[in-house]
């Protein structure tokens, strides 16, 4: 029970009220790493198109992922009417999918730089060249 409000309860009411939608978002967010799999982003697609129109509209979205699903509209939403079709989220998730790529083999370079440099550094400290020894 949290501020006089008996959550069994209010969970209970909700499953009367939407049935099986509902827990439709118990499971584990997918990451956008998934979204690089095609059939996983028809999957989120349709995990996402609630009216079962084709077409995804940010008010079908639970809150926390509306400012999301925004920025993500604004790249792959086409035709600018607001929503998202299949095609649309499809070819917007391969394009997020090959920034992602990008972006992974940037920080995999940084990361390697970061190592052979704290190497170096420490090679360099262990064999002082300073002749005094």
């Amino acid at each position: 029970e949290r501020n006089d409000v008996d959550l069994k309860v209010k969970l209970a009411g909700l499953e009367k009220e939407q049935g099986s939608e509902a827990n439709r978002f118990d499971e584990q967010p997918m990451p956008l790493e998934n979204l690089r799999d095609p059939k996983k982003a028809r999957q989120l697609f349709a995990q996402l198109d609630q009216n079962d129109d084709g077409q995804i509209e940010k008010k079908e979205v639970p809150a926390p992922l509306q400012k999301p699903l925004e920025r993500f509209m604004r790249m792959a939403d086409r035709n600018d009417d607001g929503k998202l079709s299949e095609q649309e989220f499809l070819n917007g998730a391969e394009r997020l999918s090959r920034f992602l790529s990008r972006r992974d083999k940037q920080v995999r370079r940084e990361l390697k730089a970061r190592k052979n440099a704290s190497r170096d550094s420490k090679v360099s400290k262990s064999n002082p060249e300073d002749g005094n020894t």
